[in-house]
């Protein structure tokens, strides 16, 4: 499992979605079932990271954590 540190986000203009990404920074959209979709963002350089790290052909089954400031 791999832990990425995630935060909010408010704009979803495409942008405020360019400025983000100009900035270095992913924007997410989480899906859960009976929940309304969440909106976030994560790092470009961690995920960067995340995905060196991951051996060939295991991406597909690679498991990913996020996490944010409230846990």
């Amino acid at each position: 499992m791999i832990n990425i540190t995630c935060s909010t986000r408010e704009g979803t203009s495409k942008g405020a979605v360019r400025r983000l990404r100009r900035d270095g920074i992913i924007p997410i959209v989480v899906y859960s079932k009976g929940r309304p979709a969440e909106m976030g963002s994560v790092s470009r350089v961690e995920i960067e990271a995340a995905m060196r790290s991951i051996q060939a052909g295991f991406l597909p089954i690679t498991v990913f954590s996020l996490k944010d400031a409230s846990g």
